[in-house]
């Protein structure tokens, strides 16, 4: 099951303060989270990302050189800061 950043905050909103220590990111693994596929989380372990608590605190240059602006987007969503907008739906007229 993966777990977009929207999803997993509604998933795991009754354990906001465990979420705000982070203990319990410590217990993701990284394929968890959207975006992120069997290949990322190969090459995200040779830089010792196996958690989403590992991507949340990785090197952003790091992230960026090695994997592109994208990776550098998500671990920002994980910070809590916008990068990837929502898009509404436009209704069929």
């Amino acid at each position: 099951m993966r777990l977009t950043w929207l999803r997993f905050r509604r998933e795991f909103a009754s354990d906001w303060l465990s979420f705000q220590n982070e203990s319990t990111l410590q217990h993701i693994p990284v394929e968890e989270v959207w975006g992120v596929g069997r290949k990322l989380t190969t090459k995200l372990a040779v830089h010792s990302v196996n958690t989403v608590y590992d991507l949340l605190h990785a090197h952003v240059p790091t992230l960026r050189s090695e994997f592109g602006v994208v990776m550098e987007k998500i671990q920002r969503e994980l910070q809590e800061v916008p990068c990837i907008e929502l898009q509404e739906i436009q209704p069929d007229k």
